[in-house]
């Protein structure tokens, strides 16, 4: 009996130790995040576009995530929106996301010039030293429209 209880005393240190050690980076990555892209369009000026975004996602067992991807582009005082599919992995080891944007749930039409397009991207996720608590989710996307570009998102520890 003895023997019993000690085996199951241990069995409950060992799960509530590999829980403890997951639960941070999961609390952390299951937030609403709000951050920008900045990329160059693809004209003779090259011009420099920013997007507002807004991200939520889940992070699976598997280190697998799903989520939406909420973009908005100002145009001439009006604001445009795109809400997305989100998928991707989480790399606990590298502390890294790699992410796929689409297909979409809703978008708003654009001028005939404009389209919106699905992007991938890898992000790093980093506590500020500056500001404890504060989390960031910075890297780089390209989209399948052929522009490359920064993307980062922060979100405050709940």
């Amino acid at each position: 009996m003895r023997q019993r209880l000690t085996y199951i005393f241990a069995m409950v240190l060992i799960t509530l130790a590999a829980f403890g050690q997951a639960l941070p980076e999961k609390q952390i990555l299951e937030q609403e995040w709000k951050g920008i892209t900045m990329g160059k369009l693809n004209t003779p000026k090259r011009q420099t576009i920013i997007l507002g975004q807004e991200m939520k996602i889940t992070l699976y067992n598997n280190n697998s995530i799903r989520g939406t991807l909420l973009t908005t582009y100002e145009f001439n005082n009006k604001v445009y929106k795109r809400d997305a599919k989100l998928s991707g992995t989480y790399n606990p080891a590298t502390k890294t996301l790699t992410f796929k944007s689409g297909p979409n749930y809703q978008e708003d039409e654009l001028n005939e010039t404009w389209s919106w397009c699905d992007y991938t991207g890898k992000l790093g996720i980093y506590e500020s030293t500056e500001a404890p608590g504060t989390y960031f989710l910075s890297g780089t996307f390209t989209d399948a429209c052929g522009q490359e570009g920064q993307i980062e998102f922060q979100v405050k520890k709940p």
